[in-house]
């Protein structure tokens, strides 16, 4: 992970970002009516519109890397899809493989690998000049691009399906259709090419049909042992698809990278991307590593002038860039940069503290079902992303007074650590904190015999009256006590034989 981790000011002409239309000039036009306007100038200001805009990015991205990081605690049940908050995007949380996951020799092995990698940077930039790294870039800016904001897409998309369905009483599967595209072997030897009786666009009502009915008929079930890979996709993976394509394109043809509205656009999508399939099992590592890349910044920002080389002459995606000065007259901007390290190392911490929010909701209310609609408190992920943006303002004020670039993990790490251990302390929930340990190998679920939902998961979306829990006319549980009364009815049927 390269992080050029730091907040600077430079100057460049606009005509070299919008010379390709339409996009180019359309980035000239929001550029000059948003940061060359007189209202916003005497009201707001340039300067601190820019940073409030660099904040919200900040904060969009590690809220929603934080979010799509989350998978089901070792602490409770598998999603029930008798339950009333019940979407299929739970069971995407149940892990298939393991993730990126930090451990202690690579947390600590991690700023070396970015100093030599930043040190190479610059070496090429100094002896070649920035143009030649960013063109050896650029050829994998096309793979990033795609794989970032296809996920992105399509993470949102489950998102929005997931609540409006849950809102207005929809199928989930109505929205958001799930899809399974299976590779096996063809042991029955058909002939090649595609079904001949699959439905033509231009096959009338009655062909249509006709060929389905054919297809039903012609169709074999394939067996399990000639199935060599199942790929399971929504409708929110495909969109994502086609619109990570799209991006790829218009980014590599419209020189994304000197485009302030693409590249900010790619740059949160890497963070969102980043921070979901990096994780810290706890808060040992995750604090070490804030520690040592805390150390890393200072040295390169203020030791040498590594960073600042390296952040302004080579043109890669791996900074937010935004406005904060624009003349008309002269073609003239001023940019301001945040490193996407800047966002995806405090976001891996922060997202460590949401996943311990929700395991410690499941702790205060066992034998609960997992659902990404179940609301929880958030008390530990409040407190970091607290910590975040008043430091990261702190950062962009000082970067402002003294004109002078600043180290911006200075002001982060110990402001994200010392907010979150603040609440543990204040909580009493400190050792629990450190001591906790998400599980390594792939988690193994308990299956409930019943398929009702548990009492207690019932009582949180309050479809249970916790005074009348016990109700017999209560629908949720009547199965279950005539269950009981049979099996009672069994036990009393063999007491009486053994009596005999």
């Amino acid at each position: 992970m390269d992080n050029v981790s730091t907040i600077f000011n430079f100057t460049e002409k606009l005509g070299g970002w919008g010379a390709l239309a339409p996009i180019g000039n359309l980035t000239d036009e929001i550029t000059y009516l948003v940061f060359d306007n007189q209202l916003i100038k005497t009201t707001v200001g340039i300067t601190n519109l820019s940073q409030l805009l660099l904040i919200y990015m900040s904060i969009f991205a590690i809220t929603l890397g934080s979010y799509a990081s989350i998978q089901i605690p070792p602490n409770a049940l598998p999603p029930s899809e008798d339950h009333p908050l019940f979407d299929p995007t739970d069971k995407d949380c149940m892990p298939i493989e393991k993730g990126q996951e930090i451990s202690t020799g690579i947390a600590l092995i991690l700023p070396v690998l970015a100093g030599m990698a930043l040190l190479c940077m610059y070496y090429f930039a100094k002896k070649h000049g920035g143009d030649t790294i960013s063109y050896f870039f650029s050829k994998y800016v096309i793979i990033i691009s795609f794989t970032s904001v296809s996920f992105m897409i399509g993470y949102v998309y489950n998102n929005i399906c997931r609540n409006i369905a849950n809102k207005y009483g929809i199928q989930p599967n109505v929205l958001n259709k799930r899809y399974a595209i299976t590779l096996s072997e063809d042991v029955t030897i058909h002939p090649i090419g595609i079904e001949p009786e699959l439905a033509l666009p231009q096959d009338t009502e009655e062909e249509r049909i006709i060929r389905e009915e054919k297809l039903l008929e012609n169709r074999e079930p394939i067996s399990p042992k000639n199935q060599l890979v199942n790929v399971y996709l929504t409708s929110g993976n495909v969109l994502g698809y086609f619109v990570g394509i799209v991006f790829s394109v218009l980014f590599k043809y419209y020189n994304g990278e000197n485009n302030w509205i693409l590249n900010n656009i790619l740059g949160v999508c890497v963070v969102v991307t980043g921070i979901k399939s990096t994780k810290v099992p706890n808060f040992k590592i995750a604090t070490i590593l804030l520690t040592l890349f805390f150390v890393y910044d200072i040295y390169f920002v203020f030791g040498t002038d590594v960073m600042v080389t390296v952040a302004t002459q080579v043109e890669i995606p791996v900074k937010l860039i935004m406005p904060h000065y624009v003349n008309r007259e002269t073609d003239e901007v001023k940019l301001s940069i945040l490193g996407l390290g800047d966002l995806a190392l405090p976001g891996i911490f922060i997202a460590l503290c949401l996943r311990f929010d929700l395991f410690r909701h499941h702790g205060n209310f066992p034998n609960t079902e997992f659902h990404l609609l179940q609301r929880f408190e958030r008390p530990y992920f409040k407190a970091a992303m607290f910590g975040y943006v008043g430091t990261l303002l702190l950062t962009l004020k000082v970067a402002e007074i003294y004109k002078v670039g600043q180290p911006a993990l200075l002001y982060l790490c110990p402001g994200i650590i010392i907010s979150v251990f603040t609440t543990a302390l204040s909580k009493g929930e400190f050792g629990k904190l450190w001591e906790y340990q998400e599980m390594e190998e792939e988690l193994t679920y308990k299956k409930t015999e019943e398929s009702l939902c548990s009492e207690e998961t019932l009582r949180l979306v309050s479809e249970i009256n916790e005074n009348n829990s016990d109700d017999s006319e209560d629908p949720d549980y009547e199965i279950q006590e005539e269950e009981n009364d049979d099996d009672d009815d069994d036990d009393d049927d063999g007491q009486e034989e053994q009596e005999e």
